[in-house]
């Protein structure tokens, strides 16, 4: 015990009412610095039932609609093997989905009165009818089912044993961007039922472990004919607050358009696995079913952890509870559409909710650089009318990019909680448990180029051409450039034509004129960079409002211990400034003020920003050279003021939505957006409207004057429109610990990587309001300012 205090101290761990997640940290700690390989034998732990409140009859209730389902990771974990994507893909296409057949048809054979039918993925279950050949995934060749296997199973979805909902799998839907991709991930569900000639009336989505989803989804999904979606939450994640402490569901209507779809949150966990006796239900537990109104009618969920399949024993759990009910498994559809018939007595809920995970999606700059490169390809085939997503040859292109916004992205850890510091770190970076890591992180970035080769050929010829520039090399500042003296900082300066400018030292493009000086708008792309440490994980748990006070995977322990890292903004000044022949091009040096910021921790070297102006704004390259990998926590941003009075707007799936729409407990700090026809708009009454359009980065966030930006998802209250200040894009950061990127970069040929921006202005013609619901659907005419 001494031994394992004095290796692992973060010290509110070693509280009497230590966790048990707590516990197998400090053990997985302690096994990983002995050299033990711990990531097959450390899993999640299910709560412990019998500590719960005994479980109370509810006899009024005549039908329980049982749902058996397991949580899908394609990644992260198994139960007795590394968790990579191709090893759970196979479990699933060799084991899972003959097993569900088996059971149901057992249930059947032995003369049970219980039914079942397992609820499955689409991804996963197309994926079996139409297993892909000689694919590999970082050497593991996705093995695919016999002939007589996929028949087993075909004729069991025909005995209603495997059904499949509305979704793709487990997404993080702001992640999939634009509308088209979204389109695409709701795309398995339909090719299933046609294969099998379904006809639904109506569809619901399971999504579980994601905290939350965008408002921006209903539209796309009331197109597709789902009227609900049903959240099982992670049991350490808040839930977002949907108007009163004990509702369970609401009618979620988009303001811009009036569609809805009935949102069900089921808060603390998918829910958890049933528990082992009527009085100690477990996740079968009536807090976690949903009633129908005004029927004597409940959905419950069966459910099973992270990858563990279907059932293989049958545990009558749920006589106790409800003794008079007829108890069998249903369908989403069947549940649901009791819920439509009584619709007017369920609330509207009219407030964005987003994803407080969105931050590890962008960890891997390099792989959502190339993902949002195939998304501008995608959108830019669709409106040419060279695409159908409809199409047969677009089929395992969609299948391979929809895989991009689900949310499991590398291994459930490295499991070492002592080499923290980065000479530390640089010497066991050989280690396996370290290169298991790398080689999921680069799994799913082969998703990616599966995609690409699975292109057509009209759409591939667009994807080369977006992602023929990510290869570029940083082109430095040759003959055709001029280094400015010192008096240009602060002062107009002529950027050819009628463009003027001014540079700041630390802000850099100060601000900037279109019209030989008349008017001047706000500029943009000050680098900004944040180290944290275990203070910033405690901040976080004070607010991350959970039922269970668990970590969710966020931070890095006995970082403070065993590095001593500092928790700060480090200053960034700029060193030169040069023009370009031409005189509408300015490259500006930055350097860091400490070059500790680049050896303990992991800033770039350098930096440099590269405007160029023409049209109605600017181009903006940010470069950054030379960046150290650290596991020490980090994020790294660019940064947009936003001009005094705008309404800052962010574009996600095609919709507008304010930071001040977003409910409390909802994702207020980050969000994902598109990138057509901006990213982030600034509005502002009788101006003209700044546009920033992110090419390489997805993750915008939010700041006030006095806070941010921030990839903690935290505080969870509401922030007036007014009160936002900027909007930073994220580049990369690294404050989880589990499932996504926890250094970057983690090639070493990806220390120079580059984003990019386009600026412009353009005219906003209608009235808009600040700290309140606003029209989002806004006319916007373009016109040439110039």
């Amino acid at each position: 015990t001494k031994k394992l205090h004095n290796r692992l101290k973060p010290n509110h761990l070693f509280q009497p009412a230590m966790s048990q997640s707590a516990l197998l940290c400090c053990l997985a700690a302690v096994l990983a610095a002995t050299a033990t390989d711990v990531s097959a034998i450390i899993q999640h732990q299910a709560p412990n039932y019998f500590s719960q409140k005994v479980s109370t009859p509810h006899p009024e209730i005549t039908r329980v609609h049982l749902m058996f389902m397991n949580h899908l990771d394609v990644g992260f974990s198994l139960p007795s093997e590394i968790g990579y994507s191709a090893n759970v893909i196979n479990t699933y296409l060799n084991v899972y989905f003959e097993r569900a057949a088996n059971f149901s048809r057992d249930l059947r054979k032995f003369g049970y009165l219980e039914t079942f039918s397992y609820l499955a993925h689409p991804w996963m279950l197309e994926m079996f009818f139409d297993c892909p050949q000689n694919v590999s995934l970082q050497g593991i060749k996705i093995q695919c089912p016999s002939q007589a296997t996929v028949d087993y199973v075909a004729q069991a979805v025909k005995e209603g044993a495997i059904q499949w909902h509305a979704g793709s799998m487990n997404v993080q839907y702001e992640t999939c961007l634009t509308p088209n991709l979204l389109q695409i991930s709701l795309d398995s569900a339909k090719r299933l039922d046609a294969k099998f000639g379904i006809k639904r009336k109506l569809s619901a989505v399971s999504l579980r472990d994601v905290p939350g989803l965008t408002r921006a989804a209903i539209d796309l999904m009331a197109k597709n004919g789902i009227v609900a979606v049903t959240n099982g939450i992670n049991w350490a994640c808040p839930s977002v607050d949907l108007g009163s402490p004990d509702l369970k569901f609401v009618r979620w209507r988009s303001p811009d358009t009036g569609n809805e779809i009935f949102y069900n949150k089921i808060p603390g966990g998918y829910p958890g696995n049933p528990g082992p006796d009527p009085n100690h239900p477990g996740g079968l537990d009536f807090s976690n079913c949903l009633q129908a109104p005004g029927t004597t009618e409940i959905q419950c969920w069966a459910f099973r952890s992270d990858n563990s399949g279907p059932p293989v024993d049958y545990k009558e759990v749920l006589r106790g509870q409800y003794p008079n009910a007829a108890i069998s498994a249903s369908t989403m559809e069947k549940f649901w559409s009791l819920v439509l018939a009584n619709r007017d007595s369920v609330p509207v809920f009219t407030k964005e909710n987003g994803d407080t995970w969105l931050q590890g999606d962008q960890a891997d700059f390099h792989r959502m650089a190339r993902y949002r490169a195939i998304a501008r390809a995608l959108d830019t085939c669709v409106s040419a009318g060279a695409c159908q997503l409809e199409s047969p040859d677009m089929i395992m292109f969609s299948r391979w990019i929809a895989k991009a916004a689900e949310h499991t992205y590398g291994l459930n850890g490295v499991w070492d909680y002592v080499h923290y510091s980065n000479l530390d770190f640089y010497s066991v970076m050989q280690n396996d448990n370290f290169r298991h890591g790398v080689s999921s992180w680069l799994e799913q970035r082969q998703f990616l180029q599966l995609a690409v080769d699975a292109a057509p050929p009209k759409l591939a010829s667009y994807i080369a051409a977006e992602l023929a520039p990510l290869a570029d090399e940083f082109p430095g500042v040759g003959a055709n450039f001029s280094r400015l003296n010192d008096t240009a900082w602060g002062r107009p300066l002529t950027a050819g034509g009628p463009y003027r400018v001014v540079f700041d030292r630390r802000a850099g493009l100060a601000r900037f004129s279109i019209d030989s000086g008349a008017t001047w708008h706000q500029g943009g792309g000050a680098f900004v960079y944040r180290t944290y440490n275990e203070s910033d994980t405690a901040f976080f748990l004070r607010y991350y409002t959970n039922p269970n006070g668990d970590n969710t995977g966020f931070g890095k322990y006995n970082s403070t211990q065993n590095a001593h890292p500092v928790s700060q903004f480090w200053s960034i000044s700029a060193a030169a400034i040069y023009q370009h022949s031409s005189q509408s091009t300015f490259a500006v040096q930055f350097l860091m003020d400490d070059p500790q910021s680049s050896v303990k921790y992991g800033a770039p070297a350098s930096m440099w920003a590269m405007y160029n102006f023409t049209g109605t704004g600017y181009t903006l390259h940010s470069w950054s050279l030379s960046k150290t990998p650290t596991r020490l926590m980090e994020a790294f941003y660019i940064d947009f003021p936003k001009p005094p009075g705008a309404l800052a707007v962010l574009n996600k799936l095609g919709h507008d939505i304010a930071v001040g729409q977003v409910a409390a407990n909802g994702s207020v700090w980050q969000h994902m957006v598109g990138h057509s026809p901006y990213s982030v708009a600034f509005r502002q009454q009788g101006k003209a409207e700044l546009r920033v359009q992110s090419l390489d980065s997805s993750l915008a966030c939010p700041r006030t004057a006095s806070y941010g930006p921030t990839v903690w998802p935290v505080p969870m209250s509401p922030v007036p429109d007014s009160k936002v200040a900027g909007i930073s894009f994220n580049m990369l950061n690294n404050v989880w610990d589990v499932n996504f990127v926890f250094w970057y970069p983690y090639m070493p040929t990806e220390a120079n990587f580059r984003a990019r921006f386009r600026v412009d202005l353009a005219d906003h013609l209608d009235d808009l309001t600040v700290d309140g619901e606003h029209q989002v659907d806004a006319k916007l005419n373009w016109r040439d300012i110039l």
